[in-house]
């Protein structure tokens, strides 16, 4: 829920807080976790109250996850944005706000579609796309602005005909000083044509790149179709939905990555330099001596895997947190296309101190629901007792295993539960596991497999992955459709009788504020009076206004404006600088201190008749907030301040009803609220008609709601 205004006994925050929560690539981060170690808004407590706050049409099926940057400078001003590459090779920069296109850019039309996910820089700067045409592409956050400059875009395949770009790409800050972007690339479904499969370490700092091909590593080029130079051996992949897994604490001082490959031929057991069905670690870099890496795993049933189809590769190693007592510090797991899951010592694979060796795993176990593994597992550590778990999601379903260690210090998995409907890559958030699946978007408890929620309105799933952030879920769907969910959250009251202000930061109907601030018969408020995305305590007491810009009960500064009898103060961010500006409305005149100095800047003209109340809020998702009264049970809307009324909605009208305006369901547009004794009434389609319903508060209770937290 994000307000905007509210007059007289209403909140009036920020049109522009943004996230403090970045999701910047697949998963999270570089090791691709899966864990957001920063929600707070979504809880076991109020996760029942999840729903959609919208979806809108894409340009193409975004077969993945979007990736999430707050507070980026836009030509429309500061927003939340979300960022998805299309199957077609589209970059979308969306408004999180209300699911509207920001910009697109689609570098090429073709050959063939692409699975890949974007990544941003770690300065917040660029956002990175592979785009169809064997490239990776480089945007300004902002305004989609391609870097063409030097030696952007950066080529990652002569072979974008038949060797497909599958994998999320990588950004990583590794502990030479540089920043590495990661490519992989596979072949498209069929296993067909000259393809080789290899990695792509782009030097973000600067600029050069290295090539590690799983097949023929001895040579670290760009191949080409059918010519020279070329790898006689053909159709391995690296293509797995998070392709290069970042190892920042591979051993004290020392970083990794790893990544797996697909079936294909190995014979780096007698030499040879083709990698199939193993899991490759390299330095950051990328390099290798002679074609051989750091350090590898491959089954001993390699020849098998091949034979079958059954990929070591459809999924990447997923990083263990370090189990106590454990003889093994660093683990890792690797699921595939076998059924199969195995737990691994990532310091030393095959157990021979070295590369080029079969076998070695520490336990080799079915996935408890059967079926091969093509999504991403998550790793998480239960904060009540610090057990560490793992989680594998497929087309039968999606298991919980519990880590133990035995009393020589080896560690190894057990099943804990099942739950039988079909998944794709899961995230935890907030001791909450999400996924999305063959029922739609579901949230269970990760402890006991139980369905704490679920809503089926998402459409059909392949790849698609949630994302969950700042007390939203993002996700994607077959039917070209970016869905939204979310909790209403941080409301708040100031209660006259005490001066106290009462704020609820997680909808779940108890104050997690409660901040003594004011005397007997001053007004509250609260908005963004600094422009730091978050609500500000607000006294008005006689033309004086007293501001708690740390909700300590403290002020940190004071305005004056008003002080007449019968003028009302209201809050709202009238010049669109980020930064509420205070607001007096006298017998149907508004007058606006925009810099806080007792100097009226904007004036306005609506109203004027006895027991008006005035309000501003954003009711047509320009951004731009207008003018509203309400009067007797309706409410006449301004939307461009001019004061003719555009908008006109019935909707209360008893006595003593308190109005606020408030963007109750996050579609960028302010909805209608009627506060009557402790009941708050929701109505978001500007039609009259009650949408939500939630109790909070008591008679003589002012409402507010806001970001505070």
């Amino acid at each position: 829920m994000r307000p905007h205004t509210f007059a007289i006994v209403a909140l009036a925050a920020s049109t522009t807080a943004s996230a403090t929560t970045d999701w910047m690539q697949f998963d999270f981060d570089a090791q691709h976790s899966g864990v957001n170690p920063s929600e707070t808004f979504i809880t076991g407590s109020n996760l029942y109250e999840l729903h959609p706050l919208y979806h809108v049409t894409l340009p193409s099926v975004v077969d993945g996850a979007p990736a999430f940057l707050g507070g980026v400078v836009t030509p429309g001003g500061r927003k939340d944005l979300l960022f998805v590459t299309t199957k077609d090779g589209t970059l979308v920069a969306i408004d999180a706000r209300n699911g509207a296109t920001v910009w697109s850019k689609r570098p090429a039309t073709g050959p063939n579609y692409t699975t890949s996910m974007p990544a941003i820089d770690p300065g917040r700067g660029y956002v990175y796309s592979y785009g169809l045409d064997g490239k990776v592409h480089k945007y300004q956050v902002g305004d989609g602005t391609e870097i063409m400059a030097g030696v952007w875009p950066q080529l990652v395949t002569l072979k974008p005909s038949v060797e497909k770009n599958s994998s999320a790409l990588t950004i990583a800050n590794a502990r030479d000083g540089n920043v590495y972007l990661y490519s992989a690339n596979g072949g498209y479904p069929g296993d067909a044509g000259d393809y080789q499969g290899h990695i792509t370490a782009i030097n973000l700092t600067s600029g050069t790149q290295t090539v590690f091909n799983v097949n023929c590593s001895n040579q670290n080029i760009h191949f080409v179709i059918s010519g020279s130079p070329d790898c006689p051996q053909v159709q391995n992949a690296v293509w797995a939905r998070a392709g290069v897994v970042y190892d920042a604490n591979f051993d004290v001082g020392i970083d990794r990555i790893h990544f797996a490959t697909g079936n294909g031929p190995y014979n780096a057991n007698i030499a040879g330099f083709d990698w199939g069905d193993s899991i490759i670690s390299l330095v950051p870099a990328a390099t290798s001596v002679a074609g051989s890496p750091a350090d590898s795993y491959t089954p001993t049933t390699f020849a098998q895997l091949q034979s079958a189809d059954a990929d070591l590769g459809s999924t990447a190693p997923v990083l263990i947190p370090t189990l106590p007592l454990s003889r093994f510090p660093h683990l890792g797991v690797q699921t595939g296309k076998d059924s199969k899951i195995r737990l691994l010592n990532l310091r030393d694979m095959s157990g021979m101190g070295g590369p080029r060796h079969v076998g070695g795993e520490i336990q080799l176990l079915n996935v408890p629901q059967g079926g091969g593994v093509l999504t991403h597992p998550v790793a998480w550590v239960n904060p009540s007792d610090a057990s560490t778990w793992l989680f594998v999601a497929n087309g039968n379903g999606i298991s919980g295993l519990k880590f133990a260690v035995d009393g020589a210090g080896t560690p190894s998995l057990a099943p804990q539960w099942t739950h039988g409907s079909s998944a794709a890559s899961p995230v935890i958030a907030n001791g909450i596991l999400y996924y999305a699946g063959s029922a739609g978007l579901t949230a269970l408890d990760p402890l006991t497999g139980n369905v704490l929620w679920s809503n089926a309105s998402v459409g059909g799933i392949h790849w698609q992955s949630p994302i969950v952030v700042n007390g939203k879920v993002f996700v994607t769907d077959e039917s070209s459709r970016l869905w939204a969910f979310g909790v209403p959250k941080d409301i708040g009251l100031y209660r006259p009788s005490n001066s106290r202000f009462l704020v609820d930061f997680n909808f779940d109907h108890k104050p997690e504020l409660k901040m003594p601030f004011g005397d007997l018969g001053d007004i509250g408020l609260a908005g963004d009076i600094n422009g730091d995305g978050k609500a500000d305590l607000v006294l008005y007491r006689n033309g004086i206004w007293f501001i708690d810009t740390n909700r300590n009960g403290s002020v940190s500064s004071i305005a004056g404006l008003g002080g007449l009898t019968g003028d009302l103060p209201l809050i709202g961010d009238m010049d669109g600088d980020g930064k509420d500006d205070l607001i007096i409305y006298r017998a149907g005149f508004w007058y606006v201190d925009t810099k806080l100095d007792n100097t009226v800047d904007l004036t306005y003209a609506l109203g004027g008749l006895p027991g008006d109340i005035p309000l501003v809020g954003n009711m047509n998702g320009s951004g731009k907030l207008g003018l509203i009264i309400y009067r007797n049970g309706r409410w006449y809307i301004s939307s461009n301040r001019d004061g003719v009324v555009d908008i006109v909605v019935a909707f209360g009208g008893m006595p003593g009803d308190i109005p606020m305006v408030v963007d109750y369901d996050g579609d960028g547009r302010d909805d209608l609220v009627i506060y009557r004794n402790g009941i708050w009434y929701v109505c978001t389609q500007l039609n009259g008609v009650v949408s939500a319903t939630f109790a909070y508060g008591t008679n003589g209770d002012l409402p507010l709601a806001g970001v505070f937290h």
